[in-house]
């Protein structure tokens, strides 16, 4: 049964947020990230579908609380990602790359955390080239068909786009696998069913440590270097032979089989990708 969690914008939308537009310039490098929300992006604690997260929050030291980048609201506590700033920093000061949002939650969810990262980080109002969501999903065989981008955005194609997401089968159905960047989940205060046992001050010390959103912005300028010289090449982004010409090879971890498959990265570390 899937998740469906919401959440009322009217207390972040009281957020101050200074607005800026900037000016989207097409060129033969351009980059379209796509990121997945809950466990990438963010943890979402909520009072109503995660009370036991929810009672390990209220009962963490405000110490160790502090060293962590969330959002408190009436009902909810989001945990951001660390480095989140960097990464956008970094898509901001580049044109030529834009972010996209992609939840299995309801679409409207995935906008009202659109909004509150555009307020935490003064993101620009066309930041996020879109927000998808659990309506956006035609076939749960090919869950966040990539291809549905490219048909409505033209100067986006396999060549030029990657979904980062914590779930394998995102990423692991013939449309997504060479475009796909699997992340270690980030969820400090544990996964629903696998709480019992955690012990919250280890887990952040774990989190802290969390680079993932360095690593997108390392591979991202790996690519845009790659593609402003060789435009011509239209393979897969995360095609073997291309990653080799990128000198981008280690961050292929792979099991050697008739069928190729992406091994999963189970605690905080370096993420992998797909092809």
């Amino acid at each position: 049964m899937k998740s469906v969690r919401k959440i009322k914008q009217t207390p972040i939308s009281k957020r101050s947020v200074k607005r800026r537009k900037t000016k989207v310039v097409k060129k033969k490098n351009d980059l379209l990230i796509v990121f997945d929300i809950d466990e990438t992006l963010i943890q979402f604690l909520h009072a109503k579908n995660s009370k036991d997260a929810v009672k390990l929050w209220k009962e963490t030291d405000e110490n160790v609380k502090a060293k962590l980048h969330y959002v408190t609201e009436k009902k909810h506590v989001i945990i951001l990602r660390p480095h989140l700033r960097q990464l956008f920093n970094y898509c901001m000061k580049n044109a030529n790359i834009r972010v996209g949002l992609w939840t299995l939650s309801e679409r409207e969810y995935g906008k009202s955390i659109a909004h509150l990262l555009s307020a935490e980080f003064n993101l620009p109002e066309n930041f996020f080239l879109f927000v998808y969501g659990d309506e956006d999903v035609k076939d749960y065989k090919t869950r966040k068909d990539l291809s549905m981008i490219w048909d409505k955005f033209p100067t986006y194609h396999h060549s030029n786009t990657f979904l980062v997401d914590d779930l394998k089968q995102n990423i692991m159905h013939p449309i997504n696998r060479k475009n796909g960047f699997l992340t270690p989940a980030f969820a400090p205060f544990g996964m629903k069913g696998h709480r019992d046992d955690i012990v919250i001050d280890e887990s952040i010390a774990n989190a802290l440590e969390d680079d993932a959103m360095k690593e997108v912005v390392k591979f991202s300028r790996k690519i845009i270097r790659y593609n402003t010289s060789h435009a011509e090449d239209r393979r897969p982004l995360f095609d073997k032979k291309r990653m080799a010409d990128m000198k981008m090879q280690s961050y292929l971890k792979m099991v050697a089989k008739d069928e190729p498959e992406l091994i999963r990265v189970a605690s905080y570390g370096r993420p992998t990708i797909s092809m």
